[in-house]
């Protein structure tokens, strides 16, 4: 394909790729390890990497690279740095995590931009093309790396001591190199200090310091029916049923519990029937009773004197009661019979 290929420099006595990129640190240079990063105003820029094992690892600055992408002629580089891409490079280590030997993975060290031997899973900016040991940890030398920018996961590899007994259908591993359990490590070791949020676990040993649950699930071993319980008031509740199911059944329950506590309004008392002119049916029959005690039936009175019975009409003349001597007169206390 024909097109333009803009190359700054070339040196045939070099073995690395590299690209010029904006750096957000001036102190930058050849053999550290370099990080992206954002700067104030919102450019990404270059710095040196300032923890161990730094997840944004994005190269190493060359010292002299054999191909320099990126520039033009007569350009200002004095803000710019070449990233190695790719080949040998020139790397600065320190023995921090231990001697390092040819084909042991390169990370960031505790000290900004030096490199280390990685011994836990983690970003590497490469593989060590020579050894270096010191008893000085802080001592810092330059060691050829070859530039593979990957995520690193020990024991990845199948053991090469292990005896091949496979068949068409298996592969045999060590447990201890299984590239799943790396994996797995790798995974854990990336999430030791989060947060980690899921709908369900399943495990078959779990060691924890600390466990705070709002409520646990047992199975009976016998009946192989499952109970709910939880912390209700400082005392356990144990409750047959799945606890998610139970507190929907609660939820219902306390509703209808509520419902029933509720006082009933009151019932509307039955009132007396009611005559044409609005008295009720007892007054209407105590009144016929007076009417017809009225129509001449006679009435009993008192003994006590002064006192008389009334029906409606003028009260009775005592003289009309016939006296001891059966004459007529007045009726009084004083009468001998």
């Amino acid at each position: 394909t024909y097109g333009t290929f803009y190359i700054a420099s070339t040196n045939t006595s070099s073995a690395d790729v590299a690209e010029l990129y904006d750096i957000n640190d001036t102190t930058l240079e050849a053999g550290d390890i370099a990080a992206w990063s954002i700067s104030a105003d919102g450019n990404l820029g270059l710095v040196k990497t300032n923890t161990v094992y730094s997840p944004y690892i994005l190269g190493a600055i060359s010292t002299n690279p054999g191909v320099l992408l990126g520039s033009k002629d007569g350009a200002d580089n004095s803000t710019k740095r070449p990233l190695a891409l790719s080949g040998k490079v020139p790397i600065k280590v320190i023995t921090e995590n231990g001697p390092i030997a040819v084909g042991d993975p390169i990370t960031s060290s505790s000290i900004p931009g030096i490199g280390m031997k990685a011994a836990q899973p983690g970003r590497i900016i490469g593989y060590a093309l020579q050894s270096y040991d010191s008893s000085n940890f802080t001592e810092i030398q330059k060691i050829d790396v070859f530039i593979s920018l990957e995520f690193y996961i020990p024991g990845s590899n199948i053991d090469q001591n292990n005896t091949d007994t496979t068949t068409d259908s298996e592969i045999q591993i060590t447990q201890q190199n299984s590239p799943i359990n790396a994996f797995v490590s790798a995974v854990l070791t990336s999430l030791r200090d989060a947060v980690l949020r899921v709908k369900t676990l399943v495990a078959e040993f779990i060691q924890t310091k600390t466990l705070r649950v709002e409520q646990t699930e047992y199975i009976d071993r016998a009946t192989g029916e499952i109970y709910c319980t939880f912390i209700e008031n400082g005392e356990f509740k144990k409750m047959l049923g799945i606890c998610g199911e139970l507190q929907e059944h609660e939820s219902i329950t306390t509703q209808e519990r509520d419902e029933s506590s509720q006082e009933p309004a009151d019932e509307p008392q039955e009132q007396p029937a009611q005559n044409p002119e609005g008295d009720s049916a007892e007054n209407t029959d105590v009144e016929s009773a007076a009417e017809e005690e009225s129509d001449g039936a006679p009435v009993s009175g008192t003994d006590e004197p002064g006192d008389s019975q009334t029906s409606g009409e003028s009260p009775v003349d005592d003289s009309s009661f016939p006296t001891a001597d059966g004459q007529g007169g007045t009726n009084n206390e004083d009468t001998t019979i």
